[in-house]
């Protein structure tokens, strides 16, 4: 169990909106920034996971509001951002985690899984980026983390539209970090390696190619989803405010 090290109130009057945040990594963050007083928004695609996920978060903190929103769905990514706008007014804190994966080897690769994968794990990041920043400006403040994954920069068998979508999503961390650094608006990425979610237990089940994977993690393991929050909840705090355009790896030293 990892140890609060934040001010109990460090986030009180932020808003923060969290992308896939009913389960996983982006429940962990929503839970640690709510416990830290902020106002957390979770996005997500199942209305009775959200409810529940909502109502556990509020339990630790502030409370949790949630929207359902097909993020590959342009149209749904828009009418999330416009009631976002309309309740909120603006966010502080924007945490682009939710992802999908299409595992296929780059000769049986769909136009459709590749379609999908941008969407969602790309686009829909660059979109709520555009949206939410000029308030940030106004606002002379912002901190934006994207969840990228270790994928995104060493190949892995089968991984062809995941990766290219997180080697994209690590580049517009950078350009948006570049672009918005004298607007005090800072932008910054992880990359995790497996980390023990509902997604990462489809893809990776006991198994050699499980093994394998655990042989080049240092630590011998993979990781948990609050261990990931953590570090998510220090890239939006203040006492990262000379961090930006970074891409962190969290993977128990494989990149090391």
């Amino acid at each position: 169990m990892t140890q609060q090290v934040h001010n109990r109130n460090e986030f009180k009057g932020k808003i923060a909106l969290i992308t896939g945040g009913s389960k996983g990594i982006g429940y962990a963050t929503a839970k640690k920034l709510s416990a830290l007083g902020a106002t957390v928004i979770i996005t997500g695609r199942n209305v009775k996971d959200l409810e529940s996920s909502s109502k556990d978060i509020t339990q630790v903190g502030s409370e949790c509001f949630f929207y359902s929103c097909e993020l590959g769905n342009l149209s749904e990514v828009e009418n999330l951002i416009n009631d976002v706008t309309v309740k909120f007014g603006y966010v502080d804190i924007l945490v682009n985690n939710a992802a999908i994966s299409h595992l296929n080897e780059v000769v049986n690769v769909s136009s459709d899984e590749f379609d999908a994968t941008m969407r969602v794990n790309l686009l829909a990041p660059i979109i709520l980026t555009k949206a939410f920043v000029p308030k940030m400006i106004e606002n002379g403040q912002g901190k934006i983390v994207n969840v990228s994954s270790r994928a995104g920069t060493k190949a892995e068998l089968k991984h062809t539209t995941y990766s290219a979508s997180k080697a994209g999503l690590d580049l517009l961390t950078k350009t948006s970090a570049l672009e918005l650094a004298s607007k005090n608006i800072q932008v910054n990425g992880i990359a995790p390696t497996v980390i023990l979610t509902a997604m990462a237990e489809k893809y990776w089940p006991p198994g050699p190619v499980t093994d394998q994977k655990l042989s080049k993690i240092p630590t011998g393991r993979f990781g948990l989803p609050e261990e990931v929050a953590d570090v998510i909840v220090f890239l939006c705090s203040q006492a990262s405010s000379y961090v930006n355009g970074v891409i962190l790896p969290i993977d128990g030293g494989e990149s090391a």
